[in-house]
């Protein structure tokens, strides 16, 4: 799994331990997936839970991140919640997910993938006792069309949009630039693929790009 090999690298990036709590989390994750073969990987879920202590506007914000991949596929969820304090008593202030969610039968129609501003409660917000009810989560539209996302991406768009001295250097790092690049092809090129082919085929006034992207 793509995201597996993403903490396998995260956890080797010492740059990354000399400014925010990532490197030790990616290690107590990766590590419970030694000694699963391949094979059995995709049988397994993916659950990555980290903060991020950043400045937001000027303001020092608490970033709450949350990887959910279920085994085969099943869900794909990315979570971005940010706090308006980096104390103890943490109040919700914006909290997004990053779905990717093929139609099933009885449920509303919604892009397959999508971004969805407030959304259900997590397990990780539970647990940290943070209210998600002024956000009004049992409210799940618009769900808006995005392109495909992944933990690596997810993390490059948070240090790119909350943007420091820290961050710069670490979106200008080599490393991190040829990571990046990596996931863009792993994730993006199959899919934009897929829709330049979808223009030049199947694209028709009884069929269009909407109705791709809703897996119609």
């Amino acid at each position: 799994m793509n995201e597996i090999k993403t903490l396998g690298f995260i956890r080797k990036q010492t740059y990354l331990a000399d400014n925010f709590d990532l490197v030790s989390k990616a290690e107590t994750f990766f590590s419970g997936f030694q000694g699963i073969k391949n094979r059995h990987i995709g049988s397994k879920d993916f659950i990555f839970e980290c903060e991020l202590e950043m400045i937001v506007e000027g303001k020092p914000r608490r970033i709450l991140l949350g990887a959910n991949v279920r085994a085969s596929f099943s869900m794909v969820s990315y979570m971005l919640a940010i706090c308006e304090s980096d104390k103890d008593n943490l109040n919700l202030i914006r909290k997004f997910h990053f779905d990717y969610a093929l139609p099933r039968k009885g449920e509303s129609d919604k892009p397959i993938y999508h971004l969805q501003y407030g959304g259900e409660d997590s397990n990780f917000l539970v647990e940290k006792e943070i209210s998600v009810d002024h956000l009004y989560p049992k409210v799940s539209s618009p769900r808006i069309l995005c392109m495909p996302i992944n933990l690596a991406l997810v993390l490059d768009m948070i240090f790119c949009e909350f943007s420091s001295e820290r961050t710069a250097k670490i979106i200008a790092n080599p490393e991190w630039k040829k990571f990046i690049k990596t996931n863009e092809s792993f994730i993006l090129e199959p899919f934009f693929t897929r829709v330049k082919e979808f223009i030049g085929n199947e694209h028709s006034s009884s069929r269009l790009l909407r109705d791709f992207c809703y897996g119609r």
